[in-house]
C-alpha cells in the first residue's frame, strides 16, 4: 500500500468485491460460515506461518468478530488483535439486542422485529410499509431454497413469508 503496510485479506471467494480491492497485496480464500471453528483456527495459524511476521488480525463481519472472540486464545501467539468477550460481540451482532440497547440509551434506531411465528410476520406486514430489510439475527439466513444471504430487501408480504417459512424449517426463526 501507499503507507508501506502489506495488506492481505481472507475472503470466502476471490470474486467478492472486497477481495478485488487495489489495496490488497494478496488474498486467502476461506469460508468461516461453513467451516468448523477448529478448521478455521488451523487455517489462520497456517496463514500466519506463511506471512512470517506476526500480522494484525482485523475481523470485518459479525461472523469473523464472533469467531475471533471465541477463539482468541489459540490465535494470540500468531496474531496481534483486540477483541471484546464473546458475550459482548454476540450482543452487538444481534440486531434485536443492539436495537434494544439503542432504545434504552435514547439513540435513534430503525424499528426491529424478531418474529417467532407466522402470525408475528403477518402482523408485522400488515402494519408496516414495504420494502423492508431482512437480516439474519445471527448472520446468514435462507433467502430462497439453496440461497443464503446476510441481507435481503423485500418488497411484499409474500416474500417475507417465504423467507420466514424457509428459515422456520431449520429451527427457531431468526430473521
Amino acid at each position: 500500500s501507499r503507507a508501506g503496510v502489506r495488506v492481505l485479506g481472507v475472503h470466502e471467494s476471490s470474486w467478492e468485491p472486497s477481495a478485488r480491492s487495489r489495496f490488497l497485496q494478496g488474498i486467502f480464500c476461506w469460508d468461516f460460515s461453513s467451516a468448523s471453528a477448529r478448521d478455521s483456527v488451523t487455517f489462520l495459524l497456517e496463514v500466519a506461518q506463511q506471512i512470517r511476521h506476526r500480522p494484525l488480525l482485523i475481523p470485518t463481519s459479525d461472523i469473523t468478530a464472533l469467531f475471533l472472540a471465541e477463539n482468541a486464545e489459540p490465535l494470540a501467539d500468531a496474531y496481534l488483535f483486540s477483541t471484546a468477550t464473546a458475550k459482548v460481540v454476540r450482543s452487538f451482532s444481534s440486531k434485536k439486542q443492539t436495537c434494544d440497547l439503542c432504545r434504552e440509551l435514547g439513540i435513534p434506531t430503525a424499528e426491529t422485529a424478531l418474529p417467532q411465528s407466522r402470525d408475528d410476520v403477518l402482523s408485522f406486514a400488515q402494519t408496516k410499509q414495504f420494502p423492508v430489510i431482512v437480516k439474519g439475527e445471527g448472520g446468514e439466513f435462507l433467502r430462497k431454497t439453496g440461497e443464503r444471504a446476510r441481507v435481503a430487501i423485500v418488497s411484499q408480504e409474500s416474500q417475507l413469508l417465504e423467507i420466514f417459512d424457509l428459515n422456520a424449517k431449520t429451527g427457531p426463526p431468526k430473521i
